[in-house]
């Protein structure tokens, strides 16, 4: 399922999701009805401008969107329809990937087993595909601050990430280490010990982390 996504992605959709996808809502298309964060500083989403990208439906179908957003809130994609209106898509989006603007691109699925603080609705980044698998999930929340001595709250949007590993058809939530990265990849203990001295991995650093799963797949 997982290789699935990057197939799919190499080939262009045959239509502009605006056009071609009808929001939820009842038979004549009821717009998102937009929840504006207006008192909170930040942005509720996973790239704070409309972006281009493309989504495949649970039934297989595929769109490029040309205004796509990804809500870490409410974990769902909005899309820009006739007249700037703000959608939903009818169909659930099983995967998707979306650009930053500066040609790269993250890429998002659903549908996998359930873990600790997941459900199988929530879209988890792809950061290595392959035998033992890493994800990313990203989320955000309202956070509230105030000031000693002020009568003023502050609202600001707090981000969260966790990663988990998919092996064997289980989903699992790790907190990303040396000794964790050890531990998961006890069977080859010494050939990771090795790599760990001779690389500086910076267990914060996504493309750190995809050389290291990459090389532990390839052994």
């Amino acid at each position: 399922m997982k290789n699935l996504l990057f197939i799919l992605f190499c080939f262009s959709g045959t239509a502009s999701a605006q056009y071609a996808i009808q929001p939820y809502g009842d038979v004549q298309g009821t717009p998102l009805k937009e929840v504006r964060y207006t008192e909170v500083s930040g942005s509720a989403y996973f790239f704070d401008n409309w972006s281009k990208g493309k989504i495949i439906t649970k039934s297989g179908k595929m769109y490029q969107v040309d205004s796509l957003k990804y809500d870490l809130i409410d974990d769902q994609l909005v899309f820009l329809g006739d007249k700037g209106i703000q959608m939903h898509f009818a169909e659930p989006v099983t995967k998707f990937e979306i650009e930053n603007g500066l040609g790269e691109k993250s890429y998002f699925v659903n549908g996998l087993p359930s873990a600790e603080g997941l459900n199988s609705n929530s879209y988890l980044e792809v950061i290595y595909d392959g035998k033992v698998a890493l994800y990313k999930r990203t989320s955000k929340v309202v956070v509230e601050d105030k000031p000693y001595g002020s009568a003023t709250v502050n609202k600001s949007f707090k981000l969260n990430n966790s990663y988990y590993t998919f092996q064997d058809g289980t989903l699992k939530k790790i907190s990303l280490s040396s000794k964790t990265v050890l531990t998961l990849f006890e069977s080859k203990k010494t050939e990771i010990t090795d790599y760990l001295k001779n690389t500086k991995v910076n267990f914060k650093n996504d493309q750190d982390l995809k050389n290291l799963f990459i090389y532990f797949n390839k052994l």
